[in-house]
């Protein structure tokens, strides 16, 4: 991120000696441009303009450059295709001045020059970040620049930068940097587009082995790269970052007592990580080395067992031993707030100014409303029985799920759905789940859906009623990993000694399944979709990725009964040291190779390529042999990709280190 370098001195200057005729801001770099410079290049052809509102909502406008010639044409369209509320100032010498989007308005402070502004940002292709625009709206061209970003964003009182750049990108669009999807922990993933969104595929396009430790939280993707934090059992655990291919870009290690249940938080070019050994690591996005940490953070003996959430400073943290914390990204603590009790498996909401926690005191929670920028109790809210999950805040409405044992040894007891009003003033409605051996997900909220998971049941609500729309029975399970909702579908797994994947559409109608090959594996993970990928891990330590995407792939052509196979490499990737081929059940190697079948009809062929890094690609059809037939293609319909575990002819070592490859998506060009 390329940040400002003007001082709070200089910015005062700037306002004060502005005049009345120009804009108050529209010296300050960045905030709706300021001076003319000279403009990035990218590609011509299509252009998009990404609008991210402060309570997570993000929205993606696309259109072709000839029709759309600036940015400002671009923000019209967008505010006027989405709704969003647009308040701006036609200044004849400066250009227009964007004053509110969506009820967000540019501070009119005289004193501070913090804002919070809107801040202009241009997608500099080269290097692949955003960067504060040093034009004005109306000036930035958009044959010049290919895709513009309105964020909303306060600036650093001493340097004048601002906090964060914003977290989608033109290569991600509809990533997912932090556990629920973003900071309200609606499990809903509030992008939203002009673009078809496409059902997501059950194709599995690659998995990959973490070496056997489980992983037991929901991944994260941003910017191209997918994360997962496994439990240490050794007492570290394992940060794995891995790109479009499948094949892992970077490996670090944190501190743990055995398990881990915090997911990474992605921002500000850092990946934060709560630990079980109740320390705080900050690490390099890109390349996974440490940036700080911060030890002894939670005096519980359970650590530290909650995601960091998003704030605009920085991040909120339950500190698991009766306190909210709230850090910058250097690792500063700006404060911290006792609330009372344990917050066990429980991550904290933010909405506009308000922080959501919960502390459970004596088997009973307490709904917490703590002022987001200083730390104070704004309201306490009583809840019978306790709350494991995270609350939803958005649209209006708050809500949570509590179990309340009714007699010793009955599982997790009653569960109850609770609605309230988003300031925590007014019970809504509450709806009874019934009795759960397991501990129920957390919730997912919508505008006009309340979804969640719970002995064994995916259910929806109705999120102004409380009243059922539709169940589906999941299978049993031992406890329910949270379902995350995006794009017109909702994936949701089970955790058992046969846990599954499942994609629901809103509607209650299944989509598809997978269950991975053994099915016996428990699964804590929740499952994660960005539009073009479904993440989802387990406690065997695979982790899997589904989109539908071209394979590493193979050709081949036959005469009198002899057929020549030609492998097909992905040019993206380079270091192929070993082919493998399985055909009709006979090992052959080599780039190249050719078998003699004595008989005409159908057999399996599958070819295994490794990588010098260890990776391992993996492609299967079904080829018909004929003495007269045409020649064909190893990649034809219905071939699929094998994945590691159904290739039993690989060696164990190869099995063990390698993961299935292929390219994970297309991603939009800047």
């Amino acid at each position: 991120m390329k940040l400002l370098k003007l001082p709070v001195a200089l910015l005062a200057v700037m306002v004060l000696f502005a005049g009345p005729a120009v804009p108050r801001n529209a010296g300050i770099h960045g905030i709706n441009g300021g001076n003319p410079s000279a403009p990035l290049t990218a590609a011509g052809g299509e252009a998009s303009l990404l609008v991210s509102l402060p309570n997570g909502t993000s929205y993606w406008f696309y259109g072709q450059q000839a029709l759309y010639p600036t940015a400002f044409n671009l923000t019209l369209a967008a505010a006027s295709y989405f709704g969003i509320s647009l308040n701006y100032t036609p200044y004849p010498n400066y250009g227009p001045e964007v004053n509110e989007f969506g009820g967000y308005w540019n501070s009119n402070s005289t004193t501070s020059f913090t804002g919070p502004y809107w801040l202009l940002w241009l997608w500099n292709s080269s290097d692949e970040s955003w960067s504060l625009s040093n034009l004005g709206v109306g000036a930035v061209n958009t044959t010049s620049v290919s895709s513009v970003a309105w964020s909303y964003s306060l600036l650093g009182p001493s340097t004048g930068n601002p906090y964060l750049e914003p977290q989608q990108t033109p290569l991600d669009p509809m990533a997912v940097p932090s556990l629920r999807g973003g900071s309200d922990g609606s499990g809903y993933g509030a992008v939203f587009t002009d673009q078809a969104v496409q059902v997501p595929s059950d194709h599995l396009s690659w998995t990959a082995s973490s070496g056997g430790s489980p992983i037991d939280i929901q991944p994260v993707d941003s910017n191209g790269l997918s994360y997962y934090v496994t439990d240490g059992s050794n007492g570290t655990s394992a940060v794995l970052a891995y790109n479009d291919y499948g094949m892992r870009v970077w490996h670090a290690t944190i501190g743990s007592i055995g398990y881990q249940l915090s997911s990474p938080l992605l921002a500000d070019g850092t990946a934060v990580i709560s630990s079980s050994d109740g320390s705080i690591y900050a690490l390099n996005a890109s390349n996974g080395r440490h940036v700080f940490e911060i030890g002894h953070v939670s005096s519980s003996a359970d650590g530290l067992t909650g995601s960091p959430v998003l704030g605009q400073e920085g991040f909120y943290l339950l500190n698991s031993s009766g306190g909210l914390d709230y850090y910058s990204f250097n690792g500063t603590l700006y404060w911290s707030a006792a609330i009372g009790g344990s917050s066990y498996y429980s991550t904290p909401a933010l909405l506009n100014n308000t922080v959501y926690a919960f502390g459970d005191q004596a088997g009973s929670g307490v709904l917490y409303l703590l002022n987001s920028s200083s730390g104070a109790t704004e309201r306490t809210v009583p809840v019978n029985g306790t709350v494991y999950g995270s609350p939803s805040v958005s649209f209006g409405k708050l809500v949570f799920i509590s179990s309340q044992k009714s007699q010793s040894g009955a599982g997790y007891g009653n569960v109850t759905v609770h609605c309230l009003s988003a300031d925590g003033s007014r019970w809504l409605w509450n709806y009874s789940a019934g009795q759960s051996s397991g501990s129920p997900s957390s919730t997912v909220l919508t505008p006009s859906k309340v979804i969640f998971s719970s002995g064994g049941k995916l259910v929806e609500l109705n999120s102004s009623s409380g009243k059922q729309v539709w169940n589906i029975s999941l299978g049993s399970q031992f406890s329910s990993p949270s379902p995350y909702a995006a794009h017109g579908f909702i994936a949701a797994s089970t955790n058992s000694n046969s846990s599954s994947l499942h994609i629901i559409s809103l509607s209650g109608s299944p989509v598809w399944s997978f269950t991975p090959k053994g099915g016996n594996d428990y699964s804590l993970s929740s499952p994660v979709f960005n539009s073009t990928t479904v993440f989802w891990a387990d406690d065997s330590g695979h982790m899997y990725a589904f989109q539908k995407l071209d394979v590493i792939n193979f050709s081949y052509a036959q005469h009198l009964g002899t057929v020549n196979f030609t492998s097909l490499l992905n040019s993206n990737i380079k270091g192929a040291v070993n082919f493998t081929w399985s055909i009709a059940g006979h090992a052959a190697y080599g780039r190249n190779v050719s078998y003699k079948f004595t008989v005409n009809g159908n057999y399996q062929v599958t070819v295994t390529v490794t990588y010098s890094n260890g990776t391992v690609a993996s492609s299967s059809a079904d080829i018909n042999v004929n003495s007269v037939s045409p020649s064909g293609s190893g990649n034809v319909l219905g071939g699929g990709l094998v994945t590691i575990a159904e290739v039993i002819a690989l060696p164990i070592a190869i099995i063990v280190a390698g993961s299935v490859f292929v390219m994970r998506r297309r991603r939009r060009s800047g």
